[in-house]
């Protein structure tokens, strides 16, 4: 049989939205044709939704002032639902000025109402601002050396400032060879001021450093007698060693306060005929150098004419069919931090190099 047999028993029904037990009463009579009943309710339980609250976040570039971010959102709710139907749930926002990460912390009442909540922190991210240090380009004479002081720089925010930067390049010396310029100037190291290197990203552009021709300088006499060692005959063509006064000498030592100088004589009358001469560096010099670190240039830096070269394998000078009216000439030689001028003349040469 079914229920179709009984005439007496109902049901009230349940209906709710919000979380809850809601009663579905049975009734009807105690007997009803051949059978005694017996009622029992059921119920509608309507349990909790889940929904998520997150703290807003943001991102931003460093700018020298205070950033922020505040409030929530909430994913989750039905039947579109907004976050006011919630009473617990806050954040308390973040806030910066220098580069990092800042919390936005979001709280509140694990069930709220109708829902069950689960938190999420938000946050704000400052990332850094691009700041760029460019050298100035500048220019300098052979033979004279120049500090490097002068840059620019882009992209500092809100009126900060860099106090320093280190700048550097090889053509700051007073002998970098003119075969190498123009020369990079690298800059590196901002810092000082009112600026935080630690809220910006540093790019470091490269300058030039352009070395011009020197000027020849001319030779002191007392220099030219004061001569204070024959070391070393010159060879000429014909396989002889010159007499006299035709000598390599060295005249001045080099020291941290001046550079060496070596005087090399020529017989006048050679100078009178295209001719060719060899003479090898002074040991005394030679000893003070480690091999293959010599450099030399012209006085005022521009490369050693055609005739005359400089053999490295045995430290030797060799002039080969040397022009008339090309000599004196003044040679400048470096080795690390050691420098030397050579001058070549003759013996009979008190003009300037």
């Amino acid at each position: 049989e079914s229920a179709s047999v009984l005439t007496s028993p109902t049901a009230s029904g349940a209906t709710g939205t919000n979380v809850g037990s809601y009663t579905n009463t049975a009734s009807g009579n105690a007997a009803d044709g051949n059978y005694n009943l017996t009622f029992v309710n059921g119920a509608l339980t309507i349990g909790r939704a889940s929904a998520t609250v997150t703290g807003n976040s943001a991102s931003g570039t460093y700018s020298g002032v205070a950033q922020g971010v505040s409030g929530f959102t909430v994913t989750g709710l039905v039947n579109n639902e907004s976050a006011s139907v919630l009473t617990s749930p806050t954040a308390s926002g973040a806030t910066g000025t220098n580069v990092g990460s800042y919390t936005n912390t979001a709280s509140g009442n694990a069930a709220d109402g109708n829902y069950n909540l689960t938190y999420v922190d938000g946050g704000l991210r400052i990332g850094k601002a691009h700041l760029t240090v460019t050298p100035d380009n500048v220019a300098k004479r052979f033979g004279k050396s120049i500090e490097l002081t002068a840059y620019g720089v882009a992209g500092l925010q809100n009126g900060e400032t860099v106090g320093s930067v280190t700048l550097s390049s090889e053509g700051a010396k007073a002998f970098a060879p003119l075969s190498g310029s123009p020369y990079d100037i690298i800059a590196s190291n901002a810092g000082g001021g009112t600026f935080d290197a630690a809220n910006y990203q540093i790019a470091y552009n490269r300058g030039l450093l352009t070395v011009l021709p020197g000027f020849n300088t001319p030779v002191d006499s007392s220099i030219l007698a004061a001569l204070d060692r024959l070391l070393i005959p010159v060879k000429l063509e014909d396989d002889q060693y010159a007499g006299g006064l035709t000598s390599v000498r060295l005249v001045l030592r080099f020291t941290p306060e001046r550079s060496g100088v070596i005087v090399v004589m020529l017989p006048a009358a050679q100078l009178m005929r295209d001719f060719s001469f060899w003479f090898p560096l002074p040991h005394e010099v030679a000893a003070e150098m480690p091999p293959s670190t010599e450099t030399l240039s012209m006085a005022d830096g521009r490369s050693l004419p055609g005739w005359l070269a400089y053999r490295r394998s045995d430290r030797t000078f060799v002039a080969h069919h040397v022009p008339q009216g090309d000599l004196p000439v003044s040679l400048i030689m470096t080795s690390g931090k050691k420098r030397w001028q050579v001058i070549i003349t003759n013996e009979n040469q008190k003009g300037p190099m």
